[in-house]
C-alpha cells in the first residue's frame, strides 16, 4: 500500500514498513536531485518546511497506533525524565505567557462556569487523599508566603469573611457542635497542651485579663466567709477532676462579661462544671 506525497519540487511514495527517517532521507535526496542546479552547498540538507509538514502529517495518520504505542512505552520507561521536561517547559512557557494564560483561563471559566465547577468537584471527590497531600505539601513548602497571603486577603475582605463565618456556623450549627465534641473527646488534652505551648504569650495575656475582670467583678463588701466559700468551690472542682479523671472548671453562672448583663465573682454565682459543659455554655447564662 502506498501513500503519494506531492509538492512543487518532489514526489515520493511511503511504503508500509519503511521508517520515518528513511523515507524522510529519500525525500530530501529526491528534492536535492530535482533542485541541485539552483541549490548552494549550504542548502544541500535543507527541505521545504511545507513538504516536511505534509509528509509528517501523512506518516502520522498512517502509523498512528504504532507511534502512540511507542510514545506510551517511552513515557512509562522514562517517567521522571518526561515529567521533569514537562515541568521545565511548562514553567518556561508560563513565565513568558503569564498574563495571556491568566486571561485565557478567566475567559474560559466565565464561559464554562457550571461545567468547570462540576468537573473540579468530581475530581476532588475522586482524589481526596491526593489533593489533601498536595495541599499540605504545598503549604509546608510555602508556609510564610501562604500565611502572608491569607492575612492580607482577610484584612482586605474582613467584613465578608466574618459574615460568611457567621452564616456558615448558623446553617451548620448541629454538625459543628458534633464535630467539636468528637474532636475534644479524642484530641482535647493533647490539642490544648500543644496550643498552650505554641501560644504561651496569648495564654498569659488571657489569664491576666481574666484576673483583672475578676478583681473588678469582686465586690468590696465580700466577707472572709464568702472568700472561703469561693476557695471551697475551686477545691471541689479539683477534687472532682481527680476522682473522675475528667477536667472540671469553675464557671460563672452569669458571665463576668455577658452580652446584656455582667455577673459578680461571688459564691452564689459560681458552679462546678466539666470542661466540656463549660465550653458548650460559653459566655451565656445557662
Amino acid at each position: 500500500m502506498k501513500i503519494q506525497l506531492q509538492s512543487q519540487q518532489v514526489s515520493i511514495s511511503l511504503h508500509k514498513g519503511i521508517g520515518f527517517r528513511k523515507v524522510k532521507k529519500r525525500a530530501k535526496r529526491k528534492w536535492y536531485i530535482n533542485t541541485k542546479e539552483n541549490t548552494t552547498p549550504r542548502e544541500k540538507n535543507k527541505m521545504p518546511t511545507e513538504t516536511q509538514r505534509e509528509y509528517a502529517k501523512q506518516y502520522y495518520q498512517k502509523n498512528k497506533k504504532k507511534i502512540e504505542l511507542r510514545r506510551r512505552k517511552y513515557r512509562a520507561a522514562n517517567k521522571e525524565k518526561v515529567l521533569e521536561l514537562a515541568r521545565k517547559n511548562g514553567r518556561k512557557y508560563w513565565a513568558a505567557n503569564r498574563e495571556k494564560e491568566l486571561l485565557r483561563g478567566r475567559k474560559y471559566y466565565a464561559e464554562n462556569r457550571e461545567k468547570e465547577i462540576k468537573r473540579r468537584t468530581q475530581y476532588r471527590d475522586a482524589n481526596k487523599e491526593k489533593e489533601n497531600k498536595y495541599r499540605q505539601e504545598y503549604y509546608e513548602s510555602h508556609k510564610e508566603d501562604m500565611q502572608e497571603y491569607y492575612k492580607k486577603r482577610y484584612q482586605e475582605n474582613k467584613e465578608h469573611f466574618q459574615e460568611y463565618s457567621r452564616t456558615y456556623y448558623h446553617q451548620n450549627i448541629e454538625e459543628r457542635r458534633k464535630y467539636t465534641r468528637i474532636y475534644h473527646k479524642t484530641n482535647g488534652v493533647e490539642a490544648r497542651e500543644n496550643w498552650n505551648k505554641a501560644n504561651l504569650s496569648k495564654l498569659r495575656l488571657y489569664a491576666a485579663t481574666r484576673t483583672a475582670r475578676k478583681r473588678n467583678a469582686t465586690p468590696p463588701w465580700l466577707t472572709e466567709q464568702h472568700k472561703n466559700e469561693i476557695a471551697e468551690i475551686y477545691a471541689q472542682a479539683v477534687e472532682q477532676e481527680k476522682r473522675t479523671g475528667v477536667p472540671h472548671h469553675v464557671d460563672h453562672i452569669v458571665p463576668l462579661q455577658g452580652k446584656n448583663v455582667c455577673g459578680l465573682h461571688v459564691p452564689w454565682n459560681l458552679q462546678v462544671l466539666t470542661a466540656t459543659q463549660n465550653r458548650s455554655k460559653g459566655n451565656r447564662i445557662k
